[in-house]
């Protein structure tokens, strides 16, 4: 399994930030596990077009149905990473608490009418937002955490960071975007001082990816073993995506109760349907 995470993570450096890394040796059994752990988190064209750069040379071995994966997928554009559209009107729940929702729809309105208004200061701290409900609905999303990283260094220059420092505040995001941009440190190698908002790294965040991939091995498990009842479960969020988003409550406590409870209430409403 180490040496799975080890090349899932080189791969997806090399395609979103061009981090050369070593590629350790697999069999075409866990290289075709490897792959469907990509479709699981939609990074399934990151990885064949880090194999299809040739980078790698012959190190990688892959089976018949892989090897027509690569063949067969969509040359990897900006387009993947940048030209995302991210809604900036206030009319988006953004959290699951009320007051923070308040404080962000004002956040967006107030920047809408200011003088020196910042659209890309505006987008990070959206990225950021969502990131952390992905984090509290499910765990990591590793698109995200890369789309991420990738706005951080297209554009990052053009954000005004003492604004976001003050919208970070104001929403009670600071730890919590700190723990992201430390997965980006840890993780993806980034340099600290391309994530200026992150204060003090966040150690803990290194260990975030672990626990990702020992959820998404359960999950392909119960896939191949169980497909009806995956299929039919897959709709709710389960007891442990409910339970999991506690872990964050020290770096978010408010968004992580409120999100508690309202998972809670929506897992019983649609059980009972």
């Amino acid at each position: 399994m180490k040496a799975l995470i080890h090349n899932y993570i080189n791969l997806l450096s090399f395609s979103a930030f061009q981090n050369n890394a070593d590629i350790q040796p697999m069999s075409a059994f866990k290289w075709d596990i490897l792959f469907e752990t990509a479709k699981l988190h939609n990074t399934l064209r990151l990885i064949t077009h880090a194999i299809a750069s040739g980078e790698y040379g012959n190190s990688i071995f892959l089976s018949s149905q892989a090897a027509q994966e690569i063949n067969s997928s969509e040359k990897l554009t900006d387009k993947d990473f940048i030209a995302y559209t991210l809604n900036l009107s206030n009319d988006n729940n953004y959290f699951a608490s009320y007051i923070l929702n308040k404080r962000m729809r004002r956040i967006i309105y107030n920047e809408h009418h200011s003088i020196d208004t910042s659209v890309t200061s505006l987008e990070l701290l959206i990225l950021i937002t969502r990131n952390t409900t992905d984090i509290l609905n499910h765990g990591i999303n590793i698109l995200g955490i890369l789309q991420l990283g990738v706005f951080l260094r297209a554009k990052g220059h053009k954000v005004d960071y003492v604004k976001l420092e003050n919208w970070l505040h104001k929403l009670s995001l600071h730890d919590m975007a700190a723990y992201i941009g430390s997965i980006l440190i840890y993780i993806f190698g980034l340099e600290e001082n391309e994530i200026p908002f992150i204060g003090k790294s966040r150690k803990s965040s290194k260990y975030a990816i672990d626990r990702l991939m020992a959820n998404t091995e359960r999950i392909l498990i119960r896939r191949h073993i169980y497909p009806d009842r995956y299929e039919q479960d897959r709709r709710l969020p389960s007891r442990k995506e409910i339970t999991s988003s506690l872990r964050y409550w020290k770096y978010i406590p408010l968004e992580t109760t409120s999100r508690f409870f309202t998972n809670s209430v929506r897992h019983i409403t649609e059980i009972e349907e």
